[in-house]
C-alpha cells in the first residue's frame, strides 16, 4: 500500500515538473513554437515519458491552464484574507 502512495505522489511531482517546464517554455517561445520534445527537454525527460503522463500537447496545455487558474485563485484568496486597511493601502 505504501508503494502505491509513493508512486501516486511521485507521479504528481513529475506531472508538475512537466507543467512547470511548459509554462516556462511558453513564456519564452510561445505556445505554437513549443513542442512536446521541447517540454520534455525542459523537464529533463524523454518525450515518451511525457506521453506517459499526458496523452497530447493539448492535455499538457489544459494542465497548464488549470495550474495558472489555481495560482490566480490563490492570489484572490490571499487578497481576501488581508485586513481591509492593508488591502486599500
Amino acid at each position: 500500500m505504501q508503494e502505491r502512495i509513493r508512486q501516486v505522489a511521485g507521479s504528481s511531482c513529475i506531472r508538475q515538473r512537466i507543467v512547470q517546464a511548459a509554462i516556462r517554455l511558453h513564456r519564452e517561445f510561445g505556445f505554437r513554437k513549443t513542442t512536446v520534445a521541447d517540454i520534455a527537454r525542459g523537464a529533463s525527460m524523454s518525450p515518451a515519458n511525457v506521453y506517459r503522463f499526458f496523452v497530447s500537447k493539448q492535455a499538457i496545455e489544459e494542465a497548464v491552464v488549470a495550474d495558472l487558474f489555481e495560482w490566480a485563485q490563490s492570489l484572490d484568496l490571499a487578497a481576501d484574507l488581508r485586513p481591509k486597511a492593508v488591502a486599500q493601502g
